[in-house]
């Protein structure tokens, strides 16, 4: 398995990341939330990319699109065009959650059914998935490491099948990471 990096937004994702890929160097946070703008979040991006050591040719970016005025698809896009300039022949993979990390959970329906409710309907991307999931749990709030696990439980496959963020970050990826076939 070969060595990527991953700069990631916060506690959630990183932990994801450790649980799922053996092999890899995290550098967080990317500051985010509705009102940091996308130009603060390239810079994090930049100013991180510069510290990955140069043996290193995959870099994962991972982060929740929040409430932001931009789908996800485009500020993807922004934040590529971005990077691009700065980021050499490194190969960059951006996954941004369309609206939280728990809605990638939210979209395993079939995962979801078995844990929680047997009748449960994804409502798609961009909506609340942190809601969703605290209130499929009963009204427990799950702590960065159990959300992570959580989502290492799910299968990338079924919950790309409901969510197009997600989809569009797997397709993207080609190098060997378990998780995300399953």
């Amino acid at each position: 398995m070969e060595k990527i990096a991953a700069i990631v937004e916060g506690h959630t994702e990183e932990h994801f990341i450790r649980a799922t890929y053996a092999s890899v160097h995290i550098t967080r946070p990317i500051p985010n939330g509705r009102t940091v703008t996308t130009e603060v979040v390239i810079e994090a991006i930049i100013d991180a990319l510069e510290l990955i050591g140069g043996n290193i040719s995959k870099v994962v970016v991972l982060l929740d699109r929040e409430q932001r005025d931009l789908d996800a698809e485009a500020f993807i896009m922004a934040i590529r065009n971005g990077i691009t300039p700065r980021c050499g022949a490194r190969a960059i993979y951006i996954g941004v959650a369309d609206r939280q990390i728990e809605n990638w959970i939210i979209a395993d329906e079939q995962e979801m059914r078995s844990r929680f409710d047997r009748t449960f309907k994804y409502p798609g991307d961009g909506c609340a998935g942190k809601t969703v999931l605290q209130s499929l749990s009963g009204g427990t709030s799950r702590g960065p490491r159990d959300t992570a696990l959580l989502l290492k439980s799910c299968s990338a496959t079924r919950s790309a099948g409901n969510s197009p963020s997600l989809s569009r970050f797997i397709q993207a990826i080609d190098f060997d990471w378990v998780w995300a076939t399953s």
